[in-house]
């Protein structure tokens, strides 16, 4: 699996030809802003047209969903678990599925159910909210960051949390799920961006002397 480091590395030195120089022009901060960019846009819409389109079979959702999810420990605190931003994806999909972390890694048991923010809101510590003796949960997003809201849990509860994280939530050096026909459209996607950047005259040698606009 690629990593933003490497991705960024192979993208640089595309775009200088070869070999990176000590007077390029391409800034590694911005190349690394396109390509979160890009790959959350090439993740969504692969996942649009894959998991959520209407011909897909119900066995290829799980497999192609999953082989994007990462795994996120997370604390219940006062109803409300804070976890890293995801991708928006239909029905809140970016929250792919949450579990006790007492349970062990074989262990599926259901016991927390995803349920729309109005659900939370109509049905708030009534029985018929228990959805079957499962808890609901739903995904809350501000301009803080993304939060699940869990209204029946007002302990301390600890889980772990299967979402599909915005890329800016992997570190450099973190892999990235998904895979090489990902990654060859975000490496295709961040040098069309720069196509475009790149329309001005070129420093042809590597003097350190940048060129004259």
């Amino acid at each position: 699996m690629a990593t933003k480091r490497k991705l960024s590395e192979q993208i640089i030195r595309i775009l200088s030809g070869g070999d990176v120089r000590n007077d390029s022009d391409i800034d590694e901060r911005e190349v690394m802003q396109a390509i979160e960019t890009t790959r959350d846009s090439v993740v969504s819409n692969y996942l649009n047209s894959t998991v959520f389109c209407k011909t897909c079979p119900e066995h290829m959702e799980t497999n192609i969903i999953s082989s994007f999810v990462t795994e996120f420990d997370a604390t219940i605190t006062n109803g409300i678990a804070p976890i890293p931003d995801v991708i928006p994806l239909p029905d809140d999909m970016g929250v792919y599925y949450v579990k006790r972390s007492s349970l062990a890694d074989n262990e599926n048991e259901r016991e927390f159910v995803r349920a729309p923010a109005v659900f939370e809101s109509f049905f708030r510590g009534l029985q018929s909210g228990k959805l079957e003796g499962m808890m609901g949960y739903s995904l809350q997003r501000s301009t803080s960051g993304c939060e699940l809201s869990f209204p029946d849990i007002n302990v301390t509860a600890s889980i772990k949390v299967f979402l599909v994280p915005l890329t800016k939530e992997y570190g450099m050096n973190d892999e990235l799920p998904g895979g090489g026909v990902i990654d060859d459209a975000v490496v295709k996607g961040v040098l069309q961006i720069y196509g475009v950047m790149f329309q001005v005259p070129h420093d042809e040698e590597n003097d350190n002397i940048k060129p004259r606009r």
